[in-house]
Formats: structure tokens, sequence, C-alpha cells
């Protein structure tokens, strides 16, 4: 029997710092269970400038199975898209 693999996505809502351009930067954090498996961010995070869209794809460990996303991302595809706005 397979075990369970679920990723949570939280976008901090507040506003860490700005680029020396001006840009607005968010940070992004990705939680999970790391017996179950991993997260590829790309680009690598976890600090993104405003309108940055970043994908995530889960990569289960054998003898897990991946369940979905949570928190701020949605789904059941490996991979999922997010735009760091917020």
């Amino acid at each position: 029997m397979k075990r369970k693999f679920y990723v949570s996505i939280i976008f901090l809502v507040c506003l860490l710092s700005f680029s020396a351009f001006g840009y607005a930067q968010y940070t992004l954090t990705v939680t999970y269970d790391t017996a179950g498996g991993s997260v590829s961010q790309n680009p690598p995070g976890p600090v993104y400038t405003d309108s940055t869209t970043v994908s995530l794809t889960a990569n289960p460990n054998p003898n897990y199975v991946f369940l979905g996303w949570g928190g701020d991302a949605s789904g059941m595809d490996f991979t999922v898209y997010v735009v760091m706005d917020s």
C-alpha cells in the first residue's frame, strides 16, 4: 500500500522588501513531509520579484502517492504554476 504525499503552498502576504529597481518581492513557503518526497521550484526561491511565475513540481518517493496541492495552490497535477503577486 502506498503512503500519502501532500504539499501545502503558502504565500506570505506581507511585503518582504524592494529590489534595487523598486519592485516588490515576496516569499514563497512550501511545506511537506520530506519522507514522502520533494518539491522542485523553478526558478529556485524562496524570494521572488512581483509577478514572477514559479513552477512547482511534486516528486513523490517510491511507495508514496501524490495526493495534491493545498493552501494557495490546488489540483492533483504533479506541476502547478503560481504567480507571485501578493
